[in-house]
């Protein structure tokens, strides 16, 4: 049996130039199929406690850097509503009418997408932007997919920036030679490496 001796290191015990080599050469190393999710998550429970919206986990869409659609619908039509309404608005008005907004202004979203709403005469005494409380709706959605999209482009940056990178490569406990090739494959093969800390 032969037995070889090479020097391990831990990407903190290289030179600079080439913990940055290795950053370059695993830079995907967090990007799984699934990397977006604790993102999309996150935003999920947002819109859920800001505008009663919910996304749906199943149809997600997007480009990084170019575009993200999400399919939408309405959890909580109250939340919505006080989120687009100016809420002293909807409480004098609750309040004179002895009615929930929510039980005169009916919307709903068909499709993730398109959005509908049945108003009662009676609450077009809110005034403001109540006939057209669809539009503002739908203008809403896009603002929300440009946040999602910004989201998911800062977790990308995170995900594939060098600190990530080699904190990840560390918790796997891959070591490298001098020059920043991984000796990892060697142990696989059935080789014994005698490692020796850098000096």
């Amino acid at each position: 049996m032969k037995v070889l001796k090479i020097r391990a290191y831990t990407v903190d015990e290289l030179p600079e130039e080439i913990q940055e080599k290795i950053h370059e050469n695993f830079y995907d190393i967090n990007i799984s199929d699934d990397w977006w999710m604790p993102t999309f998550e996150a935003f999920n429970e947002k819109i859920q406690k800001d505008y009663g919206l919910e996304a749906d986990p199943g149809r997600v869409e997007f480009d990084l850097y170019r575009y993200a659609k999400l399919r939408y619908s309405v959890a909580d039509a109250r939340k919505l509503l006080l989120a687009l309404i100016p809420a002293e608005r909807v409480a004098a008005f609750e309040f004179k009418r002895d009615a929930r907004i929510e039980d005169l202004v009916d919307i709903w979203i068909e499709d993730g997408r398109r959005v509908f709403a049945s108003i009662d005469p009676l609450a077009r005494e809110l005034d403001g932007d109540i006939d057209e409380i669809d539009s503002c709706v739908e203008d809403l959605l896009s603002d929300l997919d440009r946040e999602f999209l910004r989201a998911l482009e800062e977790e990308y940056e995170y995900l594939t920036s060098r600190e990530a990178v080699i904190e990840t490569i560390n918790a796997s406990g891959w070591l490298f030679t001098r020059d920043g090739k991984r000796l990892d494959h060697l142990l696989l093969e059935g080789w014994r490496c005698t490692r020796k800390s850098a000096s």
